[in-house]
């Protein structure tokens, strides 16, 4: 598949924010929701510390901020990390 050039489009700055959900918020139901947002790229459920991981695509640091204060105000957050993408490299191997 063909990639995308985010900032010819005006979205050039990418990142990882990491998701903990307050105890009363389930993964699935936080999803539905944050998968609407403009910017999000991808949401992942995942174990550790946090409980999912949001890839966004943004214009700039403010954008960024906007988009992590627009997750943060549904108040199912306890807390999040944001993780700014310098460079990515795409490794194609075949694994099986």
């Amino acid at each position: 598949h063909a990639k995308v050039d985010r900032a010819r489009l005006g979205a050039p700055l990418d990142a990882y924010i990491d998701i903990r959900l307050r105890s009363e918020t389930s993964a699935s139901s936080f999803e539905i929701w944050a998968v609407k947002l403009s910017g999000v790229m991808t949401f992942a459920i995942v174990t550790g510390e946090f409980d999912c991981r949001v890839r966004v695509a943004c214009r700039d640091q403010a954008d960024l901020m906007r988009l992590v204060e627009e997750l943060r105000s549904g108040g199912a957050i306890q807390g999040t990390n944001t993780t700014v993408i310098c460079r990515e490299v795409e490794v194609r191997s075949t694994v099986f």
